[in-house]
């Protein structure tokens, strides 16, 4: 998940640094929302990548299975012909195919879960961004409103 730790990261910079520098707000904020849909664009990639390898594992699973049952059938042919040898070596090449599917399908499983947790952090990050620029229109509204009571105060005209 270094991915989420990065975004975390440099949200908790650039909102420190914008409490901590006087200067141009406006311009901290657009940077901090720039950074942080950057880093939004960097976990879909990320997402994206987690989903087709979860599906390519699926699909290794699912040929090591038929894999798995093409050579029990080979077994029992072989059985069948009174050639145990070679039922033998299919048992064998039999529990190496089933034990590959296993192995893709838990990583398969790995990686869904990891799907999972980046489409969660990803929609939270959303949500962030979303009160982030909430925040920046906020805070350009007021200093449009303090620009124009002061414009206002100077010209000697009273609400």
């Amino acid at each position: 998940m270094g991915v989420l730790e990065r975004i975390e990261s440099i949200i908790r910079a650039n909102l420190n640094d914008l409490l901590e520098k006087p200067g141009d707000p406006e311009r901290a904020f657009g940077r901090l929302i720039s950074d942080m849909e950057s880093e939004l664009a960097d976990a879909r990639v990320q997402m994206a990548t987690a989903i087709r390898e979860e599906k390519r594992l699926k699909k290794l699973c699912i040929e090591n299975e038929q894999s798995a049952e093409e050579w029990h059938r080979k077994a029992i042919l072989a059985v069948q012909r009174g050639k145990d040898e070679l039922a033998k070596e299919a048992l064998l090449r039999k529990r190496a195919a089933s034990t590959l599917a296993e192995d893709y399908m838990r990583e398969s499983d790995l990686h869904a879960e990891v799907v999972i947790s980046l489409k969660s952090a990803l929609k939270a990050l959303e949500a962030k961004i979303q009160e982030a620029k909430r925040e920046e229109n906020e805070l350009i509204m007021r200093k449009r409103q303090l620009e124009v009571d002061r414009l206002l105060g100077q010209n000697g005209i009273n609400n």
